[in-house]
């Protein structure tokens, strides 16, 4: 008996970790047990030809081809690594593409020196994954939180509470084939506002000259 729950729970953690562990792949070569993922796409959200919005930077990345190093924002699939800094507030408009069993994936990077809650926003004219990973020295990397698999013009993002430290922006396909003709992506970096919301303060405005009209009220009374 304990021997049957032991076979079960190893087949469990193997297939969590065939399946799901897939999700997260920060790399850009394919990997062996990689088994493609079925993404929820219907033709009434796809969104082609992004025009990048006034403001925004580029990217500047052609799409890769089989042979070709990304000396743009590889990040740690590159040799020497290589990112772009990106700032709270930053919108960038980018390409990404798949060619000989891999793909183009973009690293963006930020250092914090104040505990910040960020959010990593984008659209795609293609499928997408996008991922935070905090940095452990060099290229040792721990992916902290991802949103996976949002379809094609569908607005996707993932947030996380970052302490100080070195973080990095992962976006790219969820597949390995099927885009070497390469699509537009638009990726922002914002930080969750710690403001009131508007309609918080319309109800402490109320709450407030309630209680200005009854002192008024209570004090025309008793005089």
């Amino acid at each position: 008996m304990i021997m049957k729950k032991l076979l079960f729970f190893l087949s469990f953690a193997f297939m969590a970790t065939w399946v799901f562990g897939q999700d997260v792949y920060l790399g850009s070569e394919k990997p062996d047990n990689f088994h493609a993922p079925v993404i929820n796409q219907t033709s009434g959200n796809y969104a082609p030809n992004l025009t990048c919005p006034p403001g925004a930077l580029n990217e500047n990345e052609p799409d890769l081809q089989d042979g070709d190093v990304d000396t743009v924002d590889g990040g740690c699939n590159s040799n020497p690594p290589v990112f772009i800094d990106i700032n709270v507030g930053d919108t960038y408009c980018g390409r990404t593409n798949t060619y000989s069993s891999s793909r183009d994936t973009d690293w963006y990077k930020i250092v914090l020196t104040d505990t910040k809650t960020l959010i990593w926003r984008s659209i795609a004219d293609c499928p997408l994954n996008l991922i935070i990973a905090q940095e452990n020295g060099g290229c040792s990397t721990s992916v902290i939180a991802s949103e996976v698999n949002i379809p094609a013009g569908s607005t996707g993002e993932v947030q996380y509470t970052c302490t100080p430290g070195t973080y990095y922006f992962w976006v790219g396909l969820p597949v390995f084939s099927g885009w070497d003709n390469g699509a537009d992506y638009q990726v922002t970096l914002l930080q969750q506002s710690s403001a009131v919301p508007v309609s918080d303060w319309a109800v402490y405005i109320a709450l407030f000259l309630i209680v200005v009209f009854s002192a008024y009220y209570y004090r025309r009374r008793v005089a």
